[in-house]
């Protein structure tokens, strides 16, 4: 199965005064992210670039439950 590894990033809008406090790999928004949505530029709160992955959770687990199965691991639903 194939997981695909995403590499978009988000796009956050910090409360005035939070822009010095945001976290390590963010930075204002990239001009080439800019340029696409001139709206979000021009705000008079500023877009931050947050650069962070991510995967698609419902896809991850079909992948572990996949590989969990072929490598003989047993599901059962446990009733009450």
């Amino acid at each position: 199965m194939n997981v695909d590894l995403r590499e978009h990033g988000t796009i956050s809008f910090p409360s005035p005064g939070e822009t010095e406090s945001v976290e390590h790999g963010s930075a204002l928004l990239p001009p080439e992210l800019a340029e696409l949505e001139p709206s979000l530029a021009g705000s008079d709160r500023p877009a931050i670039y947050v650069k962070e992955r991510s995967v698609d959770p419902r896809a991850l687990t079909a992948a572990a439950a996949k590989t969990a199965k072929n490598r003989g691991v047993e599901f059962r639903l446990a009733m009450r």
